[in-house]
């Protein structure tokens, strides 16, 4: 069976460090339990709104899913377009997708002829992906629909919206780079957890906004600035959180997260597409979830776990889900 790494039992150490079995590394992974006196008291009940659609719901319907497949399920390798994702550090073409019309609803088609493994600078292979687990394999030809996305209004101020992803809709890692000093990069140098330079933070900018919304959308989005200062990451005192940002899409903070939702509100589930994309799935369904807040090593950022703890995790690794965030006029 597969070691994954939030199923390892703590050590007693004071930095509760954990060596897993599938890494050949050490590196720090720190739970905790959620206090409730931490968390807002102001939402009371779940406020959702539609707004923007995203592939998420598998094609069950065989008729439908043969069709799409004998249309537009050939030259997968020529015609389609590469995630170009990575394994052992390397960007490979060996995962594709492809946006199709069909009687009058919208698809995203997704091919892949090797897994994508969990972290990326591991091999592909089954052992090392959660897409099989997820029963999704090579050389199939799998077909999503895009469905009106589902938000939780957290909170309003003069007249707009913020809003979060009630589902994870994606699975992507924080950032790419694993250095424990600072790297260069074209906005500037940082570290492997600066939100500010993180390839998720360019990933939720492009190909999440491109995708997700149409331009009367785009238009309703507002630029809003979002701290990542210690205090936002929930620290009293660390050497990585960043500069404030000015985005029309990102992630929670901790401090965001802590302020608008209630302990018990915070576990998430995926959708199809975010599992035919790798993410982890445990038992009682529900999946990790990124925020934006550093942690205090240089390689590991905030995250929500799968069982209502926040919880940190290595920044590479791309089997953590995401739920967008921003603020809307609407």
């Amino acid at each position: 069976s597969k070691s994954k790494i939030s199923k390892i039992a703590y050590t007693t150490t004071t930095d509760d460090e954990i060596i897993t079995s599938t890494l050949t590394f050490k590196y720090k992974f720190k739970k905790y339990e959620l206090n409730k006196s931490e968390f807002g008291s102001a939402k009371t009940g779940v406020t959702q709104i539609e707004f923007g659609s995203y592939p998420q719901s598998l094609v069950q319907d065989s008729a439908i899913n043969s069709a799409l497949t004998n249309t537009f399920g050939v030259n997968a390798t020529t015609s389609w377009i590469s995630f170009n994702y990575y394994s052992s550090n390397n960007q490979l073409v060996h995962m594709y997708y492809r946006d199709v019309t069909y009687n009058g609803s919208k698809y995203r088609g997704v091919y892949f002829t090797d897994y994508r493994p969990a972290y990326f600078s591991e091999t592909s292979s089954a052992a090392n992906s959660r897409q099989d687990d997820n029963t999704y394999l090579v050389y199939g030809y799998y077909w999503f629909k895009f469905e009106p996305i589902k938000w939780h209004v957290a909170t309003e101020t003069a007249g707009s919206k913020l809003i979060v992803a009630d589902l994870i809709l994606d699975s992507q890692e924080f950032c790419r780079s694993i250095n424990t000093t600072k790297y260069w990069h074209s906005d500037g140098n940082g570290y492997a957890n600066s939100y500010v330079l993180s390839d998720i933070r360019q990933w939720l900018s492009s190909s999440f906004y491109t995708t997700a919304f149409s331009l009367d959308e785009k238009n309703k989005i507002v630029y809003r600035t979002e701290d990542n200062n210690t205090a936002s990451s929930g620290l009293s005192n660390d050497e990585y959180s960043g500069v404030s940002i000015s985005d029309k899409v990102f992630l929670l903070s901790y401090e965001e997260l802590t302020t608008y939702f209630k302990a018990d509100e915070i576990s998430a589930s995926g959708t199809e597409y975010a599992k035919v994309q790798g993410l982890e799935v445990y038992s009682n369904g529900n999946s990790d979830w990124w925020l934006r807040s550093a942690f205090n090593s240089a390689t590991t950022a905030r995250m929500v776990s799968y069982d209502e703890y926040i919880s940190n995790c290595l920044v590479h690794r791309n089997s953590v889900g995401i739920r967008p965030a921003c603020w809307v006029d609407i």
